[in-house]
């Protein structure tokens, strides 16, 4: 998992706002394609390692930077594409 990588999600995912309050919610449904991106959630889970259940990263999605758990059994890797 790296800045920039792209998924397509095998199930609808919900994710959270890193910056609203209060928080807000938003669900990516099952076939959405996220981008990994730079932020302070990203950061620290790439560089401790490989993810777990725990950790959350900052992605975007239909324009829209959300923090998802950052398992890679929700999704596949999608070469060359823009969420």
């Amino acid at each position: 998992m790296r800045l920039g990588d792209s998924y397509r999600l095998n199930a609808g995912t919900l994710g959270i706002t890193p910056t609203d309050q209060p928080r807000t919610t938003h669900m990516v449904p099952e076939g959405g394609v996220v981008t990994i991106e730079t932020g302070p959630n990203s950061i620290v889970a790439i560089v401790a390692g490989p993810p777990d259940d725990h950790r959350m990263v900052d992605v975007t999605w239909n324009g829209k930077t959300i923090m998802l758990s950052a398992q890679r059994k929700r999704g596949e890797l999608v070469v060359g594409a823009k969420a």
